[in-house]
């Protein structure tokens, strides 16, 4: 796991999933961790979650009610001055070319592996 330490004090993750207990397993691993983490089961309500919280990293699941994740992404890269890393966050076989077609930071396998995802979200805070 990475060292709460080495987390900015500050740093904030918006976890986008319809699915409760993935939304709520996430975010107690990252509090542990020491990130701020605010979470939204459909792309509407991130939009505007997104604009209050102002993530560092957003950690994004493609098949959501409402909105999906790809209109997500156009929709909060078109409102968000600068725009959050965006790493997608899916079970579906072809994340790796969603990645690459979104333009995301990064993807995530679900299920994941703890410390590939830990490093996954720790190289894009370091990035912002």
């Amino acid at each position: 796991m990475v060292s709460p330490v080495l987390v900015q004090p500050r740093a904030r993750v918006l976890v986008i999933d319809d699915d409760d207990a993935v939304r709520e397993v996430v975010r107690e691993i990252l509090r542990a961790e020491g990130y701020r983490v605010a979470t939204a089961r459909d792309g509407v309500v991130a939009l505007d979650l997104a604009r209050d919280f102002q993530p560092a990293v957003i950690l994004l699941d493609l098949a959501l009610p409402a909105m999906d994740g790809g209109s997500f992404i156009d929709e909060y890269r078109h409102r968000a001055r600068p725009p959050a890393s965006v790493i997608l966050f899916s079970g579906a076989p072809d994340i790796e070319e969603n990645a690459r077609h979104l333009r995301a930071d990064g993807f995530v396998r679900k299920p994941f592996e703890m410390t590939a995802f830990l490093h996954q979200i720790g190289a894009c805070m370091a990035a912002t």
